[in-house]
């Protein structure tokens, strides 16, 4: 049997169930876009992340540039990929690995 992309979407949607679409975009090489329209087809509403809190994120205008190239081949925002590299950061404990700066938790 083919598994296309629309299986592999609804697959990691039910092992992930809490992952949002840009997640799901960034694990399966896909934009956000067709995630959401693959559930939607599929009557599927993406979890609301309660509890959930919003943090405001400024960036050096450099930053922002500099990974303006990635953000636009995902088809997300800065503000999108920024927060999706944090998410991803701390879900794997890797602050350490990346700042380098031997301080430990």
């Amino acid at each position: 049997m083919r598994v296309g992309l629309k299986d592999k979407v609804l697959a990691y949607h039910r092992a992930n169930p809490l992952a949002t679409s840009v997640e799901i975009g960034a694990a399966l090489d896909c934009m956000p876009e067709y995630v959401r329209a693959t559930f939607r087809r599929n009557g599927i509403s993406l979890a609301r992340r309660t509890g959930r809190r919003k943090c405001r994120l400024v960036l050096d205008h450099h930053v922002a540039d500099a990974l303006r190239p990635d953000a636009e081949a995902r088809g997300v925002t800065v503000a999108e990929l920024s927060a999706l590299l944090l998410s991803k950061i701390a879900r794997a404990s890797l602050v350490p690995a990346v700042l380098d700066d031997k301080v430990s938790a």
